[in-house]
């Protein structure tokens, strides 16, 4: 304490100007005598070296960690982004379809508007003319076209639009089953996709439905014609041959043998045989022709050139052989017979009362006077004749032979026999009587009772015809 005192004294004691000496003395003395020592300089500059390797050491540490920092950042960033991109894509098919179908609807709105400023409306028209055609709205993409006028090939993808339309038609149609309206819509489809081999589809589908409606309907020609039409389509092949046979158990055997050949090689046995069969009938039906004509001969003919145990329609060549035969002569008898003899009509008057009795003739030779006999077939071998006979006879009486008057007049006849008649009874005043020499008298009478109080009256009529 005393020390400090004495120093604090000593100091006041001093005077300006010696402390002023005092500074002075000891600057100079610094600055002359004094030797610098380097050394702190080398520690400084050794020291801020050192400090700036440190520093620079530690600048790329630092630089090294924002690189991984960065890196990890940057994974981080692009994992978040890919989690952020994964977390708008559906993981179900069904979404990823739905995604991608909104993609292209964006895309195509973003191709319209670019078209919209680049060619205009009939451009932009066009387009969505081009976007219903490929979503399948051909209505829609027809009547777009249509408005698009001369843009590019609207016309004619126009007309590629409604064949597409009918197309699509076309197949809606068969699948209800409505062939016909099919087929017209695949051939204003040509030659849109395979309209061609659709129209052929439906052109078979409708044919074997109509040939099956036939073969209901028993019509087995018809419908064995059209099923071996369509070949392998379906089991036409089967239908086909069902036809045949069934036509050969109706002795349809021409109609058979058609169908035969159309089935093919592996049928030949049946199409010849079908073919014979054929034949045959042909001429057995030439022989019933000639029966129908009264041509007894000519069928005869045709038949003996056909076997004994032929047959159709419940008749066989052999029966029929020996029904002609029978009948021959009967069938023999039709033709047109005429007046050969002069012939004369005669009135006879008898009395009441006694008896007496005259008569009196014509004196005109009466002519034009005919027979006619039409003789067939029945299927018992019956043979049934039919004609007319016409002949002059009077029609009034009179005491005087030269008034009298006349008139001709037609009968006819109806009648089944099995041998030749003797007569033929025409009604209760006429009778045709066949003579041996192969003419036919006929006679006729009629009484008139009523006119006369005593006589009664006669009338005849005689007549002979010949071939």
């Amino acid at each position: 304490m005393s020390d400090e005192k004495e120093n604090a004294s000593l100091t006041e004691g001093s005077t300006n100007d010696e402390m002023a000496v005092e500074c002075e003395g000891a600057k100079d003395g610094l600055q002359g005598d004094v030797v610098p020592d380097n050394r702190l300089t080398e520690d400084t500059e050794d020291t801020e070296d050192t400090e700036d390797t440190e520093d620079t050491e530690d600048t790329e540490d630092t630089e090294d960690t924002e690189d991984t920092e960065d890196t990890e950042d940057t994974e981080d960033t692009e994992d978040k982004t890919g989690k952020s991109i994964a977390s708008f894509i559906p993981q179900d098919e069904e979404g990823r379809k739905k995604l991608v179908r909104n993609l292209i609807v964006a895309g195509v709105i973003l191709v319209a508007a670019v078209l919209i400023l680049a060619v205009g409306l009939p451009g932009a028209t066009y387009f969505q003319a081009s976007s219903a055609f490929d979503s399948g709205d051909y209505s829609r993409a027809i009547e777009l076209y249509d408005k698009a006028g001369n843009f590019a090939d609207a016309a004619e993808r126009k007309e590629t639009a409604q064949k597409a339309l009918y197309y699509e038609q076309g197949k809606e149609k068969m699948k209800k089953g409505d062939y016909e309206s099919a087929i017209s819509l695949f051939e204003k489809a040509i030659p849109y996709k395979d309209a061609k081999k659709c129209k052929e589809k439906a052109q078979d589908a409708d044919y074997y439905v109509k040939a099956v409606t036939l073969f209901d309907e028993g019509d087995y020609a018809s419908a064995g014609k059209s099923f071996a039409a369509l070949g392998d389509y379906k089991d036409s092949l089967d239908r086909a041959k069902t036809c045949a046979e069934k036509l050969m158990e109706q002795q349809e055997y021409a109609a058979a043998q058609y169908i035969y050949a159309a089935l093919g090689p592996q049928f030949e046995e049946q199409r010849a045989n079908a073919d014979d069969l054929a034949q045959k009938k042909a001429t057995f039906e030439s022989a019933l022709q000639c029966i129908e004509d009264n041509k007894v001969d000519s069928a005869l003919d045709y038949l003996g050139k056909l076997p004994d145990d032929f047959g159709c329609d419940g008749k066989t060549v052999g029966a029929l052989k020996g029904q002609l035969n029978a009948a021959k002569p009967i069938m023999d008898l039709a033709g047109t017979y005429k007046s050969c003899d002069p012939s004369k009509c005669r009135v006879t008057q008898t009395s009441k009362s006694t008896g007496y009795y005259y008569w009196w003739e014509s004196t005109d030779t009466i002519t034009g006077e005919d027979l006619s006999i039409d003789a067939s077939l029945n299927s018992d071998g019956s043979v049934h004749l039919s004609g007319s006979v016409s002949f002059y006879r009077y029609t009034n009486f009179s005491t005087i032979g030269e008034y009298v008057n006349g008139s001709s007049v037609s009968k006819s006849f109806s009648l089944d026999v099995t041998g030749i008649p003797g007569s033929i009874p025409i009604d209760d005043q006429t009778l045709l009587v066949r003579n041996g020499d192969g003419t036919w008298s006929l006679s006729w009478s009629e009484s008139d009772n009523s006119h006369d109080l005593y006589f009664d009256y006669l009338y005849t009529a005689n007549f002979r015809y010949s071939k």
